[in-house]
């Protein structure tokens, strides 16, 4: 991923009257209520036109944003549980076909969703175990709980 990326990023939302700064492969800017947000490069993934990236906000107010057509964007808030503080942010947000698989760490664990996008519906996949691992191999999408034998595999 490039820097093209984030230039791409930082537009939609200066078009949503953000004024964002650059620095280091990640988005800066203030919001309203004057707390920190900002978008990291690891934080984005893209398949063809499809765009999504997760910002981070300091209090916990996180937001997937998801670009489906040129002038379409969707948001979507994950349910955090942060206890009003920021979250570790997105450790993997990646394209699996038209699907987008988030996972991320709240208060008491790692949750896993995935949105299908030529619908917009969210579907938390839920298992036992405290750490998750995603890994795309080929066609196939797997989730595996470290702590256990058990094996998600989405094909």
């Amino acid at each position: 991923m490039n820097k093209d990326i984030l230039d791409i990023i930082a537009e939609e939302l200066f078009q949503d009257n953000v004024d964002t700064e650059l620095k280091d492969d990640c988005i800066y800017w203030k919001d309203n209520f004057g707390a920190e947000n900002e978008i990291h490069i690891n934080q984005i993934a893209f398949n063809g036109h499809l765009i999504a990236w997760w910002q981070e906000n300091e209090i916990g107010k996180e937001l997937v944003r998801i670009k489906v057509k040129d002038e379409i964007i969707v948001n979507w808030r994950p349910p955090i549980n942060t206890m009003g503080l920021g979250s570790s942010g997105c450790d993997c947000i990646k394209f699996f076909h038209h699907f987008l698989v988030i996972k991320y760490r709240d208060k008491h664990r790692n949750r896993i969703f995935i949105i299908d996008t030529n619908y917009i519906q969210v579907e938390e996949i839920e298992t036992d175990g405290y750490t998750k691992k995603v890994k795309l191999n080929g066609d196939k999408l797997l989730i595996r709980d470290m702590g256990s034998d058990l094996t998600i595999t989405i094909i």
